[in-house]
């Protein structure tokens, strides 16, 4: 069934006018549809979380996202309150110019530290390569640089309504580290494309396009 198989999707609800109607939606759609994961805002979390007890749908945040602008320091803060409230799922987006000029090992160091720390908890982490980072650094040196850290659950690739960045996923693919590919809206077509460029696993707002109403 490739990634049009419902434990191959997540759904993306994100937006900062995003409403607890909106997460209620999206939690009994997963429930119904058997989708593996939804990712909602840092905020959303606990009430996400208490819409899928009693249910393997996971509920994931993205940390750091989209202006990559927090200190370690905060990261680490957020994740730690994240998973508090409920998140298995934790995508982090780390600030392009710590890539860009060189602080890779800072950067590798802290991830390691958090998948060291949160793993055995049963936490998935993925980087969140946004396109602002693809543009600004070589993709190529950040897949080697991911490589050195045991325990990575792979990256997410971002592209909002843009077709899928295929280019951009093969540094990743030529090395094995898992791709998801996010995209507002992916239709089945979309999602075999993606499938056969690397991606295993999809992230949408829009699933219904995938798995039906």
């Amino acid at each position: 069934m490739g990634l049009t198989d419902s434990k191959k999707v997540d759904i993306l609800s994100s937006g900062v006018l995003l409403t607890p109607e909106d997460i209620l939606k999206a939690c009994d759609y997963a429930k119904r549809k058997g989708v593996r994961a939804i990712i909602v805002p840092q905020r959303m979390v606990r009430y996400a979380r208490e819409n899928v007890n009693n249910t393997d749908v996971r509920i994931g945040t993205r940390i750091n996202y989209p202006k990559a602008d927090l200190t370690f320091e905060a990261v680490e803060s957020i994740i730690q309150q994240s998973i508090l409230d409920g998140a298995s799922e934790i995508e982090l987006t780390l600030p392009p110019l710590l890539i860009k000029y060189g602080k890779v090992e800072a950067a590798k160091r802290v991830l390691r530290k958090l998948v060291n720390q949160y793993k055995p908890l049963g936490v998935t982490f993925r980087v969140h390569v946004v396109r602002e980072l693809r543009n600004n650094v070589d993709l190529v040196a950040l897949a080697d640089a991911l490589m050195d850290v045991e325990g990575l659950d792979g990256v997410v690739l971002y592209n909002g309504e843009s077709p899928a960045p295929i280019g951009d996923m093969n540094p990743f693919k030529e090395r094995e580290i898992p791709i998801k590919l996010v995209q507002t809206f992916i239709n089945k077509k979309m999602a075999k494309e993606a499938n056969q460029y690397g991606a295993s696993k999809i992230g949408t707002e829009k699933p219904e396009e995938l798995l039906g109403s």
